[in-house]
């Protein structure tokens, strides 16, 4: 199912989320192609960052969850010398 987000940005803060999103692309604002696309890619690629970085933490947890512990009651150390 898809999902449709519609972002209005307010006047008052537009310059500066242009800035981000031109900066994390590799441009100024003042020479930016199309800002609404700018802004789009941005908010696009970030969520996308964040989704990836949750699901590789539920799947650390996971795995340590699953993990058996070793049972070193039977092990024994000899230091050299």
């Amino acid at each position: 199912m898809p999902l449709t987000l519609t972002i209005t940005i307010p006047d008052e803060h537009a310059p500066r989320a242009l800035r981000t999103a031109c900066r994390s692309t590799g441009h100024l604002p003042e020479t930016c192609p199309n800002p609404q696309d700018c802004i789009g890619d941005f908010v696009t690629r970030r969520t996308s960052e964040e989704i990836s970085r949750d699901e590789r933490q539920e799947a650390e947890e996971a795995a340590a969850a699953a993990a058996v512990p070793l049972d070193t009651s039977e092990w024994t150390v000899q230091l050299g010398g």
